[in-house]
């Protein structure tokens, strides 16, 4: 329905998505879909950086419970960051693998 006054056509929206929304939540189950795609797009984020990283420990050679670092703090988890960010901290080597056992008790070299 055009409205000439644009304030006029966005208090009707406004009042129409309200009650669209309220009405049609369930139907559409919006908020259970958007958290199911979010954990699928991380977990893919995350296999991508293990795949590139080659999937073990660079200090011991282990293979169980890895961790992503980056060399810089994150102010975020590193799969929640943009694919085209993840990319280039990749191609910087800004990101790298470490098993549990370096992680808490150092590199080999270290001990």
């Amino acid at each position: 329905m055009p409205y000439a006054d644009p304030e006029k056509k966005r208090e009707y929206m406004k009042k129409y998505n309200r009650e669209w929304y309220s009405e049609n939540k369930e139907s559409h189950n919006l908020i259970s879909k958007n958290i199911s795609r979010k954990r699928d797009l991380r977990g893919n984020k995350k296999s991508f950086l293990m795949d590139s990283l080659g999937n073990f420990c660079p200090s011991c050679g282990g293979d169980e419970k890895l961790s992503i670092i980056s060399e810089t703090p994150l102010s975020k988890p590193i799969a929640d960051h943009s694919w085209p960010l993840i990319k280039i901290m990749l191609a910087n080597r800004k990101v790298s693998l470490i098993c549990s056992t370096c992680k808490y008790k150092g590199k080999p070299e270290d001990y």
